[in-house]
């Protein structure tokens, strides 16, 4: 049996002020190397795949007008993935503090979370919307859905400058008060580029090709809505 090692490839990890890039080339490179960076295809580390977050506590008390969230036990045990309810719940504080760090008028407002008296996360704090977009077409309300759409896109573009794929664009998913429409119910969100995990989007508002997570899986989700406020006309 042959034992040694057989050259795969060369990981580059680079630093620019605070942040992390990583390249990985075919080129074999000896300790001490000079190496040009315009040479290589750079990729960013997210700061939240190398640094952990600490949740925000909510405000207390707490402000008018917010849902609060629980972990939702519904699949619990249904898989060994799904049985890890607490992970799914931390990913999606984690990502809701990402958020929160970087606001935006179409995306839903975080206020943090509640602790309980064991230092555990029970519940994540939102401001409390009118109704869904789903909501306001069954119950045949008037509204600007051209603006819908763009409020929407305008969500959508924010969330991915963050570097974060929301993967469930769906009627049920979108918010309104008086005005303006946001994004909200983060579960399925993840950072660019990673797995999809148990929580891939809405069945009917995604594609089962998707296997990471990538801008694509949103637009798929816009152009969808599109289609459900706009529906084509039978001729």
């Amino acid at each position: 049996m042959d034992d040694e090692f057989e050259f795969s490839h060369t990981k580059v990890i680079m630093r620019r002020g605070p942040s992390f890039f990583y390249s990985t080339t075919k080129a074999r490179y000896k300790k001490g190397t000079q190496i040009d960076p315009t040479k290589l295809e750079i990729h960013l580390i997210p700061p939240a795949h190398i640094y952990p977050v600490l949740p925000t506590r909510a405000p207390n008390p707490l402000p008018p007008h917010v849902f609060l969230k629980r972990p939702n036990l519904a699949s619990y045990a249904d898989s060994k993935c799904l049985t890890e309810i607490s992970a799914l719940f931390m990913h999606e504080a984690q990502m809701c503090e990402m958020i929160k760090r970087s606001p935006h008028r179409n995306v839903v407002k975080y206020f943090g979370c509640l602790i309980d008296e064991d230092g555990r996360i029970s519940e994540l704090c939102f401001a409390r919307y009118r109704k869904t977009l789903n909501q306001m077409v069954k119950d045949g309300e008037i509204f600007d859905r051209k603006a819908c759409l763009g409020d929407i896109r305008a969500g959508i573009e924010h969330l991915h400058s963050l570097g974060m794929i929301h993967c469930d664009i769906n009627p049920h998913n979108v918010f309104t008060d008086v005005k303006d429409f946001v994004i909200g119910d983060f579960d399925s969100c993840t950072l660019e580029g990673d797995e999809l995990g148990a929580k891939a989007g809405t069945d009917g508002w995604t594609s089962d090709d998707f296997v990471l997570a990538r801008r694509e899986n949103d637009w798929f989700g816009f152009a969808k809505i599109e289609q459900f406020l706009f529906p084509p006309k039978d001729h």
